[in-house]
């Protein structure tokens, strides 16, 4: 089981011990919280790296998601539910009821830190609530949205779905850079569709120390499968943060200024993912020490539409937020359905990392029914391994994959 506080922990105590990333005098950049927002980013990361788990035993292949747009879009969502499935629902995301305005409160204040604390990196997020203009939407449910979510509030016909599908699709096209131009999850779109809720995250990052394109070459990659392909693998020899034990290796690639980060996982000779996921709190030592590493890791792009999460959902304990009484968003809705989908994209090459997502939760009515080391290590990204894309300073986990296969 991955531990969400191990990552945040470790990561945190990194940066308030402002240890840079390559021994030199730079500062790392870093969000300020409170301590009530820091127990919220620790009730988040774990929420995350729970719910990133759950998808990796569950899930075949290549895959990417982010954690975080699915944690928004469900903190968006609590702001239209009963206290009855609050006192369900909050405890298992890590707070309590009467946190429900401060959490809106964090969200605002946490939206504007992650796009700007790295001027070097790309990032935005964006967030839609499309209203079904058949349909009474309460006030204060939207109002909520538009001040502390920043959202985007959008009346529509659903009389005519699909005019209603493509200015969807076009916003999310629009949000995320032309990654994601088609979202699948909006078959499901019918009249019984009151709200749909949309977080779009887009981020796009170079590497703080690019790779060079004349010493990618190609290289042999064993999948999850044991069957050897012939990939483009980015090569190069610098400084970086690494760990090395007997299970597997990990080292941290910063992008920009160094706010945010890819941390890569690999196991070791004759250990597999799952091996990894075995070890209590494995993340507790992604961190090491700045030594040489000679790095190889294959270019690569994944796309992956996971088109319900509900039973993800359902096995981390949230069936309550998935029907139950929705009357705070729309009296039409005091039995009402969710469900909750994700498409996100990701590129990796020498330059450095373009990722993006698009999460959407519709509302409609309800049916019946760590050891380190000084010596240079050899960090060759040959067979399958995880990866993350992280904001340092905060443990904020907003990308996280496997690569085991090859495109």
């Amino acid at each position: 089981m991955l531990l969400g506080l191990s990552l945040l922990v470790a990561i945190m105590s990194c940066s308030k011990e402002n240890k840079p990333a390559n021994n030199d005098d730079e500062i790392i950049p870093t969000i300020d919280l409170s301590t009530k927002q820091t127990e919220f980013v620790a009730a988040g990361n774990n929420f995350s790296l729970k719910l990133w788990s759950t998808i990796d035993k569950n899930t075949t292949g290549n895959y990417i998601v982010s954690p975080f747009g699915i944690y928004a879009t469900i903190s968006m969502l609590l702001n239209g539910v009963t206290d009855d499935v609050l006192d369900e629902v909050c405890p298992l995301l890590g707070y309590k009821k009467t946190d429900i305005s401060e959490v809106n409160t964090y969200f605002k204040s946490l939206l504007k830190s992650l796009v700007s604390i790295d001027e070097k990196v790309k990032l935005s997020i964006a967030n839609m609530a499309v209203l079904n203009n058949n349909y009474n939407i309460e006030s204060s449910f939207t109002t909520s949205l538009q001040n502390y979510y920043d959202a985007f509030v959008n009346p529509m016909d659903f009389n005519n779905i699909d005019n209603a599908k493509k200015i969807i699709n076009e916003w999310c096209n629009n949000k995320t850079n032309g990654e994601i131009t088609e979202l699948p999850a909006l078959e499901k779109l019918s009249n019984t569709s009151v709200v749909v809720l949309l977080n779009a995250l887009y981020f796009k990052g170079e590497w703080a120390s690019r790779f060079e394109p004349v010493s990618t070459t190609s290289e042999k990659f064993t999948d999850i499968n044991g069957v050897v392909s012939m990939l483009p693998t980015m090569k190069q020899t610098s400084k970086y943060n690494a760990a090395v034990n007997a299970s597997y290796k990990s080292i941290a690639l910063p992008f920009g200024n160094k706010a945010y980060t890819m941390y890569i996982v690999l196991p070791e000779e004759k250990k597999s993912l799952d091996d990894i996921l075995k070890i209590p709190g494995f993340l507790t030592n992604i961190l090491g020490s700045v030594v040489d590493v000679e790095l190889w890791l294959p270019k690569f792009e994944q796309k992956y539409d996971c088109e319900s999460l509900n039973n993800t959902l359902k096995s981390m304990g949230l069936s309550c937020l998935l029907k139950g009484d929705y009357s705070r968003i729309s009296k039409a809705l005091v039995d009402g359905d969710v469900e909750f989908d994700q498409s996100s994209r990701i590129k990796v090459d020498e330059n450095g990392s373009t990722a993006s997502s698009v999460t959407s939760a519709i509302i409609k009515i309800g049916s019946t029914g760590s050891e380190t080391t000084s010596q240079k290590i050899v960090f060759h990204a040959d067979r399958p391994f995880y990866y993350l894309i992280v904001e340092q300073s905060t443990g904020i986990v907003l990308f996280a994959g496997r690569y085991c296969k090859a495109n």
